[in-house]
């Protein structure tokens, strides 16, 4: 058991996580960032290759990070312009240059958090934390990165999670019930979608397709937000490692894909949905990357997802490896039984994990991605709670999205990827159960307020990840690049407080307002 100080600790070592850490290094302050996980720079480093794209909204180690990977091989481009996709390579290569470069941040891998302890001085303030193996940390600051928002949650602070009540903000309906509320299958809910959700057992991952929850009603709320899953790197004929057979795949497991396959309803030629895009820049004859594919689609919902945020750290291990081997397992099977159609076989087995990424940092097997695909848990209830309203303009006044303390811009659309998926009667006709999107998003502002718990709750910790907001507005605020942006900011806030040994409230915004602008940040749009 050991005891280590800093000026300023983050939980949680993601994209935003560390943009936080490292803009209060660049201060000069010595930053501590503390990671459950085994893996550095969350989903950005960890397989989300072709990922969600706002324009005109980036600046400061965002845009950095983007330029950089256009900068340097494969691109090689000179003209200061951003590299969109890109492999986890290169991602990991643009973190360590751009953001771990400096002696003053310190990453702490496998860094569970036990118990988190109050100042007796200050109650509203956080003083250390014990880790699950004995050893303290100690800081006047903190900040929370985490995709879980492990460390408010630890430390008391209110939190929200789960679907939002339709009337708990009164969000705007887009695909109204026949009441014209938003009912829990939010994405047109009365839709009906032939072969594809379910088999004709209603089963289509073993105990993941299930019934609503008991006793919910239209317009209602739930405990889960989103589907969680995986983005993978693959690669296409060369450079890849053969689909492996997770260990208790059991004869009963590939006839469910098998059955899945043969009835139509396996979701393209990946049996749970995989959808392999191009890394731009890269074609297929690139002598420098070949054959590089990332994924969108994969979603798991039900059990791995159900619960994550309030799961203990060894718990949420088993899920995450409970949801690679049901992946990796589809894959084999359609890639081995010789009851899938030869042509399939062929061509699932033209892909794989590839043999250059994930080697040594990865979940289940060499190859498969390190980080599990966490949308949206639990956020902090904060000084502002951000809601439609803030985000979607049908005044035609243009005033949604502007604010007396902004930090940051957003604006990607509101996107649900459903969480249940469970069986109509016949079984070959399923449902959604969650979902929606909304077609007259615009840009918006984010307010420093929304990302401060209450003070009286606890007055030293800044929150870039989990910030306050409904689930619709959480559907666009969780992309990797918006919650940077925010960090950044937020490490200029705390860089002020430390300087002059204040409390984070006690800075005036128009000191930080002075920072940010000095670093050209974008506050508002059109700026």
């Amino acid at each position: 058991m050991a005891k280590f100080t800093a000026d300023f600790i983050v939980n949680g070592a993601t994209f935003p996580g560390l943009i936080l850490a490292r803009e209060v290094a660049d201060a000069g302050y010595n930053v501590i960032v503390l990671e459950w996980t085994g893996h550095i720079g969350g989903m950005t480093t960890g397989g989300l290759g072709v990922g969600d794209w706002i324009t005109n909204t980036r600046w400061g180690w965002v845009l950095r990070f983007f330029q950089y990977i256009a900068s340097h091989p494969p691109y090689n481009r000179t003209d200061g312009s951003e590299q969109k996709d890109f492999s986890s390579d290169e991602a990991i290569a643009a973190v360590n240059a751009l953001l771990l470069d400096t002696p003053r941040v310190t990453v702490v891998t496998k860094a569970r958090i036990r118990n988190v302890y109050r100042k007796a001085s200050d109650r509203t303030a956080i003083e250390y934390v014990e880790l699950e193996n004995g050893d303290t940390y100690w800081s006047n600051y903190w900040g929370d990165g985490s995709y879980e928002c492990d460390l408010p949650a630890l430390a008391g602070i209110s939190m929200r999670y789960g679907r939002d009540s339709r009337y708990l903000f009164r969000e705007k309906v887009e695909y109204p019930d026949e009441r014209g509320l938003l009912s829990l299958p939010g994405h047109k809910p009365y839709d009906l979608t032939p072969g594809r959700l379910v088999d004709d057992r209603g089963d289509r991952y073993p105990n993941v397709t299930q019934p609503p929850f008991v006793g919910q009603v239209i317009g209602g709320g739930g405990p889960r937000a989103q589907a969680y899953g995986w983005r993978y790197s693959l690669r296409y004929k060369t450079a890849r490692l053969p689909w492996p057979k997770p260990p208790g795949w059991r004869d009963a497991d590939t006839d469910r894909i098998v059955d899945m396959i043969l009835k139509g309803q396996a979701g393209g030629l990946f049996p749970l949905d995989l959808s392999p895009r191009p890394v731009s820049g890269t074609p297929d004859t690139s002598p420098n990357s070949p054959g590089r594919y990332s994924t969108n689609g994969g979603d798991l919902a039900g059990i791995f997802t159900n619960g994550w945020g309030n799961r203990s750290y060894a718990e949420r291990d088993k899920i995450a490896l409970r949801a690679c081997y049901a992946t990796m397992g589809a894959n084999w099977t359609a890639a081995n039984d010789p009851r899938v159609p030869e042509s399939r076989r062929n061509d699932i087995n033209d892909w794989g994990l590839p043999l250059d990424e994930f080697q040594t940092d990865y979940i289940g097997f060499p190859g498969h991605p390190p980080a599990y695909y966490v949308r949206d848990d639990r956020s902090i209830r904060a000084q502002y709670t951000m809601r439609t309203h803030d985000m979607y303009d049908d005044t035609g006044l243009n005033i949604a999205g502007y604010f007396s303390d902004p930090i940051a811009v957003g604006g990607y659309h509101p996107d649900f990827h459903a969480f249940y998926r469970y069986p109509l009667p016949g079984g070959l006709q399923g449902r959604f159960d969650g979902g929606i999107d909304y077609s007259n998003h615009r840009r918006y502002s984010i307010p420093l307020r929304a990302c401060l718990p209450f003070a009286s709750e606890c007055s030293n910790l800044v929150v870039c990840w989990g910030v306050g907001g409904s689930t619709i507005f959480r559907a666009s605020y969780r992309i990797e690049q918006t919650a940077g942006l925010v960090g950044q900011s937020l490490g200029m806030l705390i860089a002020l407080a430390i300087g002059r040994n204040a409390k984070i409230g006690a800075v005036p915004y128009a000191d930080l307002l002075v920072k940010m602008k000095a670093a050209n940040a974008i506050l508002q749009y059109p700026a």
